[in-house]
C-alpha cells in the first residue's frame, strides 16, 4: 500500500466517525436532555421531602412544648412544696 491509499482510508474513517456523530446527535440530545429533567425532578422531591420533614419536626416540638407548657398551670406540677 502506498502512502496516498493510507490518507485515504484515514479520511474515510474520519468521515464515517463524523457522519456517525451528526446522525446519533437527536438520540444524545435527546438523552441529556431527559437525564437533566429526571436530576431537575429528583432535586424538587428532595427539597419538598426535606421541608416536609423539618415542618413535621416544627409541629412536634411546637405541639410537645404546648403541651408540657398547659400541662403544668393545669397539674400545678411546677409548684414546690415546703
Amino acid at each position: 500500500m502506498d502512502q496516498a491509499t493510507l490518507v485515504g482510508f484515514a479520511f474515510g474513517y474520519l468521515a464515517t466517525l463524523i457522519v456517525v456523530f451528526i446522525l446519533c446527535l437527536p438520540f444524545t440530545t435527546g438523552l441529556v436532555l431527559l437525564m437533566l429533567l429526571a436530576g431537575a425532578v429528583r432535586l424538587i422531591l428532595f427539597l419538598a421531602t426535606a421541608l416536609t420533614v423539618g415542618l413535621i419536626g416544627l409541629f412536634k416540638s411546637a405541639r410537645s412544648s404546648l403541651r408540657r407548657s398547659t400541662h403544668g398551670a393545669r397539674h400545678g406540677s411546677d409548684l414546690i412544696t415546703h
